[in-house]
């Protein structure tokens, strides 16, 4: 086990060193790239790590930010309640003044759960933790051919780890912080869903899901994958005499609430959809732009029309929030808005 970890160790330091966050790093900035990175790419992380923490480079600058400097700094990374939970983590922490490093008392604070507390003792502070992630129970369940449900006890078995003479000594000669990172590359680019890249992974040599060909079994899961459902939205571009673009705002009960949008209509959607305004307007014969939300696989076709005639397909438009901006001064707008805008070149 010790070669393969060692091995593994010295993979992730030559391929990977280079990631921002893992450069001057402080408990704050593990907080920061952590939260960032849950449900997130490390590509979309990458571009705005920095200029995130360019405008809030301590704790007490974020806790004392407002929501609409916060809503800009985190524009493109999806998922707003995560940098919610970092704010009101930094505000507890700017109160407490320190990171403890037991797991259980860091999450008494406001904000951070138990996969955040794990790597904030495993990263942050260096010590023997696991932040058993999506990537370090696939790569784990295969290495140790554990068919613990993924849902029902694999976290906790894997845990177990921590109580192993041999896996804790790995973990004190090579450091937790190197361990843990390492596992996460892996499962990020080598021990993938599907298709792993077995042949070229340094855990192969002891990995037990490899040499009993039982990878892709790995982990188990007893719920089926949520079968995702087409959507296909209309999202009007429609600008006034003085070359303001028209956006609405989004309500506490729609996703991506506070965040501007395009107004939006939804082609024939199921019955109980309840996001967008229904219209039975054919889908248009142009390429569309994909995204996703939830259960939903968007495909998003982007109309040009005057104000008039996008009152006119969506009368309840005047009963909500909407306005004319100028593109240099746009509010903040959701990034399905952000990614039409650039595609349509009307925005950078």
């Amino acid at each position: 086990m010790k070669s393969d970890f060692k091995e593994l160790v010295s993979w992730s330091d030559s391929e990977y060193s280079s990631l921002p966050w893992r450069h001057n790093r402080t408990l704050y900035t593990t907080l920061v790239s952590e939260i960032m990175l849950q449900q997130t790419t490390v590509g979309t992380v990458l571009p705005k790590f920095q200029s995130f923490l360019d405008k809030f480079p301590t704790i007490e600058s974020l806790a004392s930010s407002t929501d609409e400097d916060l809503r800009e700094a985190w524009q493109g990374l999806g998922y707003y309640r995560r940098a919610v939970n970092l704010l009101k983590a930094c505000k507890d922490l700017q109160s407490t003044d320190s990171f403890p490093e037991d797991e259980t008392e860091l999450q008494k604070i406001t904000g951070i759960g138990p996969y955040t507390a794990s790597a904030i003792r495993a990263i942050g502070h260096d010590l023997p933790a696991l932040a058993v992630d999506g990537n370090l129970k696939r790569v784990l369940s295969r290495y140790l051919e554990d068919f613990t449900p993924y849902e029902k006890g694999l976290d906790d078995s894997l845990r177990k780890l921590l109580t192993n003479k041999e896996f804790s000594k790995i973990l004190t000669q090579l450091g937790p912080r190197k361990v843990n990172e390492a596992l996460m590359d892996l499962g990020r680019v080598i021990c993938r869903v599907k298709n792993p890249l077995c042949l070229t992974c340094p855990l192969k040599p002891n990995c037990k899901a490899y040499k009993n060909a039982t990878q892709e079994k790995l982990p188990v899961r007893t719920k089926k994958a949520q079968k995702l459902i087409d959507l296909n939205l209309i999202r009007f571009i429609s600008f006034n005499e003085q070359d303001e673009i028209l956006l609405y705002k989004k309500n506490d009960k729609e996703w991506l609430a506070d965040q501007w949008e395009l107004p939006t209509v939804a082609i024939n959607p199921e019955d109980s959809f309840k996001q967008y305004p229904h219209t039975q307007l054919k889908i248009p014969n142009s390429t569309p732009l994909k995204t996703g939300i939830t259960k939903y696989r968007i495909y998003n076709y982007a109309v040009k029309h005057e104000p008039a005639v996008v009152h006119k397909e969506i009368p309840k438009l005047a009963e909500r929030e909407h306005r004319f901006f100028r593109l240099e001064n746009l509010p903040h707008i959701s990034t399905a808005t952000v990614k039409i805008l650039k595609k349509l070149k009307i925005h950078e």
